[in-house]
């Protein structure tokens, strides 16, 4: 990726938060079985519990990264798909005519097992 479609990207991603935050946090305190994912360009972003149980239902595009917000105490964990893949997973369920905001329903989250990736995901 060039230097300037990873500056696009940061970019984006500084947007997403600038106006999404709270709703992201808000929707990922009380997750227990929805993928919600955001759209960046060709990819979709999934945080913190949408990103493992998106890791549980298909193969991400990488490794989730590790994202340290100052309004936020702990580490954001962020991983992402690609769009041809997210509408895959999305054919089945109604998108409610958004097209930057994707949630596609997921089995219930196992916390020990979420605790544990985030643990191997955010400590050196």
């Amino acid at each position: 990726m060039s230097s300037t479609a990873q500056t696009n990207i940061f970019d984006q991603l500084a947007l997403l938060f600038s106006k999404e935050q709270r709703n992201i946090l808000r929707r990922e305190l009380h997750n227990e079985n929805k993928v919600h994912l955001y759209r960046l360009g060709d990819y979709w972003v999934a945080f913190e519990k949408s990103a493992y149980l998106l890791e549980q239902i298909a193969l991400t595009d990488t490794d989730p990264t590790v994202i340290y917000m100052k309004e936020h105490p702990f580490p954001m964990l962020m991983t992402t798909i690609n769009n041809y893949r997210a509408n895959g997973l999305c054919r089945r369920q109604r998108n409610k005519g958004h097209t930057d905001y994707l949630q596609i329903n997921s089995g219930k989250i196992d916390l020990e097992s979420y605790n544990e990736w985030y643990r191997d995901n955010t400590l050196d």
